[in-house]
């Protein structure tokens, strides 16, 4: 959905109180990091959006009025001669809009530094505990049994994002949809290299199709350039989604043709039904929090949904949250139909970004 659709959908107000919440999650992220000294490889002090064509930035021109404007962003737009000399050079580039406040980090650092502050803190972390039957006590208490053992609480969090276990419990069947995200990282690259294509950029990107792509310089000099994945996870269909990932390279910047991909992963994202996080607590059990649906953006996104049900629980006040993102998701029409519409949805977004 485009920030004008957005917008239309939702309503000015509605929406600045949205991407307020998002800047102040990018902001939480910063300061969990400083205060649990946490090596998390920070880069970067804001993200930029690249037009890909003219037409493209013709119509980022008015993104950008809206962002800066009614929407009340740090939002820059840079011409393509500007770009060119402060960021690189590509076949893709037709002037950005810069926005700020955020930055890249390395999330699997982030990610262990945080279970380690909370073990510190007293909490106690089960790993490669999944969940395989959840009921609930004669006493009204949850009962989660796992592969190894069983556990009693009084209130759940079903905060799994991308990998819920939706048949686990009736509310949250058909309200999410996994979608791969994959990435390709390449070897260290050269000074020359990098001078090939006026390479200057530390800061996190991303284009604006609509099947976008992301990529940043990870430390080291190492480019990593990510986007779509394959649909239905076969192992033949990664390899063909890896080397299309490959070729988008050498595409956008050609002296980097030959360059030699070192490191390939995948993992999901998580679409909802109304194309927003979902956050809140089930109507018809009071002791059920959930948070889910960040759709990329999970590092920053998961870590404000936790502070927001952590108040929620510890303090027993309910927080005050942007209407866009206030309580649950609707369902996905003809749930068994969702990998399907996906693909369909793809195709043809596909199809209107090579129109562009």
């Amino acid at each position: 959905m485009s920030r004008s659709d957005f917008v239309r959908r939702h309503g000015v107000e509605n929406a600045r109180d949205f991407y307020a919440t998002q800047r102040d999650a990018v902001e939480l992220v910063r300061q969990v990091a400083a205060d649990e000294d946490l090596d998390i490889e920070a880069t970067g002090d804001a993200e930029l959006e690249v037009a890909h064509s003219p037409r493209v930035f013709a119509r980022m021109q008015a993104e950008h009025q809206l962002l800066a404007g009614s929407l009340g962003m740090d939002a820059t737009l840079i011409g393509a001669e500007e770009f060119r000399e402060r960021y690189y050079d590509s076949t893709e580039q037709f002037g950005a809009i810069r926005l700020r406040p955020t930055f890249g980090l390395h999330p699997l650092r982030y990610c262990r530094g945080l279970a380690g502050a909370a073990a510190a803190k007293g909490a106690i972390l089960h790993e490669r505990s999944e969940v395989l039957e959840w009921g609930k006590t004669p006493g009204g208490l949850h009962r989660v049994r796992t592969a190894d053992g069983a556990l009693t609480a009084r209130r759940v969090i079903f905060a799994t994002n991308g990998f819920a276990p939706e048949n686990l419990r009736r509310d949250f069947f058909a309200r999410t949809l996994p979608v791969i995200s994959a990435i390709v990282v390449t070897r260290p690259l050269t000074e020359a290299e990098f001078a090939s294509q006026q390479w200057r950029n530390n800061q996190p990107t991303i284009n604006a199709k609509r099947v976008l792509n992301y990529f940043r310089l990870l430390p080291g000099n190492r480019p990593l350039f990510g986007g779509r994945g394959h649909t239905r996870g076969e192992v033949d269909g990664e390899q063909r989604c890896y080397q299309g990932l490959t070729a988008a390279v050498a595409r956008i910047w050609p002296a980097w043709a030959n360059v030699d991909v070192e490191y390939r992963w995948h993992g999901l994202i998580c679409f909802t039904g109304s194309l927003v996080p979902a956050l809140g607590r089930l109507e018809d059990d009071s002791s059920v929090y959930f948070g889910f649906g960040y759709h990329g953006n999970g590092v920053s996104t998961a870590t404000w949904t936790g502070k927001q049900l952590a108040d929620w629980i510890g303090r027993g006040r309910r927080p005050r949250l942007p209407s866009v993102i206030d309580g649950m998701s609707r369902r996905f029409p003809l749930a068994s139909l969702r990998l399907k519409y996906l693909q369909l949805g793809i195709a043809f977004s596909s199809w209107l970004d090579r129109r562009d």
